[in-house]
């Protein structure tokens, strides 16, 4: 868990705690935990698995302009063998293309845009409950 923390964004931890405090279960895994990006088949081979042994009804992507282009190719991927697992976005690359990725990317269900901390719990309490009931 310490490396998880010292390698994260602050903000993605922020996160995943305030849906842990509410007792949705989540869970990081930084692109460094399923591989090297240089062997990209190996990498989403490894990501592939790891949703499997997890099944996920939500992924969600923090983006940022560095690594847009991989979280759309393992978002395309994610869906095409998933076609109920939600596929979320979010964080700052999100933000500034969200028109432009909902209009044009059909993979990707929910944008969510702005302060992370006030709607991350509102918007996955619904999925939630559906789990519960």
């Amino acid at each position: 868990m310490r490396d998880i923390i010292v390698s994260e964004a602050m903000g993605t931890l922020q996160l995943a705690s305030i849906l842990k405090e509410n007792n949705i279960s989540c869970k990081i895994v930084p692109f460094y935990q399923i591989g090297d990006l240089s062997d990209f088949d190996t990498f989403i081979k490894n990501a592939i698995k790891i949703l499997d042994e997890s099944k996920p009804k939500i992924v969600s992507f923090y983006t940022r302009c560095d690594v847009y282009h991989i979280d759309l190719m393992l978002a395309r991927v994610i869906k095409d063998k998933w076609p109920d697992m939600y596929i979320v976005c979010g964080g700052p690359q999100s933000d500034i293309t969200s028109v432009q990725t909902i209009e044009q990317i059909s993979f990707i269900d929910y944008i969510c845009c702005g302060v992370g901390e006030k709607t991350i719990y509102p918007f996955f309490l619904p999925f939630w409950l559906e789990n519960q009931i």
